[in-house]
């Protein structure tokens, strides 16, 4: 019967926290344009496991005082009725309310409770009444996004400064998700700079600091901060960028907001050919997206027709340095990390899209490949690369199997 029980209330907290992000996905798509970019919402499972309330790590203190009521609540979660659960955890925390154990309660009926108001209130009085709670910044950052979720941005940014300061002496667990909280709301009230700004920070974050979910974050700020450069007008370094992180992001959905900002940019820059190519392209590869009817209405502005077929051939550039959240906008260069200098180079191409191709074959083999912008004697030129590695003879090695497979290389260093 126990294992009855647990597995039951597995299936329960899958449950809620599908609803959760998928409540969340739908207000928050509507802003950036593609589905489910959420990136700045949905923390990574070893952080979220350390405090969420539905997780199996998370456990209120005993207390003979409310051991039945919360047996009650546990019971009903079970049976996922919410509303009774919520009840009953209230009532549970009113026997021992002002006390070090009532702020575990709290947290729980606060994330539990089916309206986002009441879910506010009680995380407010979480964090003004109870600063001592161990998890103070967990409820900042879930207040914070209750708080945008209502539209009240100013307020929303107030919890995240909290956990900042907070965590400015310590070890930085919420602290780089916070800045590119704050990068957000900076981008639904259009301050581009802040938007800039804050990403920046933390991308410095991720670089210097461990970071769980690093690269879904880096590549989160750099969508957020191309979609400023592109307020301000950046068009060259947008394209750059974007086209980087649609070569280089593992997500379809980080992947789709890079094509759809790119086809903008494209259009804002009065390229309409370009922008309809691009356009076509995103409802050629994701025709079932939820935004596939905006991105038939742009293909449509473009005053170009609205078919679909032969979409152009846009393949990305894929870049390791977006993902460690180093890459330099607007230079091109791929910043090579410390021990790794030696790279195996299989051509040099004076058209981006001849690289491009050839990277995307020897990405599709499994290696890690990318193309990198230089200029020789005042010429641009675009050079496929593999690597990078910390010996000239792991290098050598990689050229004896790409003979192998066809392909014919040199082994370079990096100074």
């Amino acid at each position: 019967m126990r294992s009855l029980n647990l597995i039951a209330l597995s299936l329960l907290i899958v449950v809620i926290l599908c609803i959760c992000l998928l409540s969340f996905t739908l207000i928050y798509a509507d802003d950036v344009g593609v589905e489910g970019s959420t990136g700045f919402f949905v923390l990574p499972p070893q952080i979220i496991d350390s405090y969420f309330p539905q997780s199996n790590l998370y456990l209120i203190p005993d207390d003979p005082v409310y051991s039945q009521l919360l047996k009650r609540a546990r019971t009903f979660e079970e049976i996922n009725d919410v509303r009774k659960a919520e009840h009953s955890y209230l009532m549970a925390y009113n026997r021992v309310k002002n006390t070090s154990k009532a702020s575990y309660l709290l947290f729980k009926q606060a994330v539990l409770s089916e309206t986002l108001q009441t879910s506010i209130v009680r995380l407010e009085e979480l964090v003004t009444g109870y600063p001592e709670f161990p998890l103070i910044d967990a409820a900042r950052y879930e207040l914070s996004k209750r708080l945008f979720l209502s539209g009240d941005y100013d307020k929303a940014a107030r919890p995240l400064l909290d956990i900042l300061e907070h965590e400015r002496r310590g070890v930085l667990i919420f602290t780089p998700f916070v800045h590119t909280f704050l990068a957000v709301i900076a981008d639904r009230k259009g301050d581009y700079a802040t938007v800039k700004e804050e990403s920046n920070r933390s991308l410095e974050c991720i670089v210097h600091h461990v970071t769980y979910g690093k690269e879904q974050l880096a590549l989160r700020n750099y969508l957020l901060i191309a979609k400023a450069m592109l307020a301000d007008g950046e068009y060259e370094k947008v394209k750059e960028l974007l086209m980087r992180v649609y070569g280089t992001a593992p997500s379809d959905l980080q992947k789709q907001e890079a094509l759809l900002l790119l086809g903008d940019t494209f259009s804002a820059a009065g390229d309409s050919s370009s922008a309809y190519g691009v356009y076509k392209k995103y409802l050629s590869t994701y025709p079932s997206s939820l935004l596939s009817l905006e991105a038939k209405e742009k293909a449509a502005d473009t005053g170009l027709g609205t078919e679909i077929s032969d979409p152009p051939e846009i393949t990305g550039i894929y870049d390791e340095s977006l993902l460690r959240g180093d890459y330099s906008i607007g230079t091109a260069v791929k910043v090579t990390p410390p021990g790794e200098h030696y790279f195996v180079q299989l051509g040099s191409f004076s058209d981006l899209r001849n690289a491009d191709g050839l990277v995307r074959i020897l990405q599709d083999k499994g290696y890690r490949a990318f193309s990198q912008k230089a200029v020789v004697e005042g010429q641009t030129v675009y050079r496929v690369r593999i690597g990078g590695y910390s010996t000239r003879e792991e290098a050598a090695l990689l050229i004896e199997e790409l003979e192998r497979r066809g392909h014919r290389g040199l082994v370079v260093r990096e100074r």
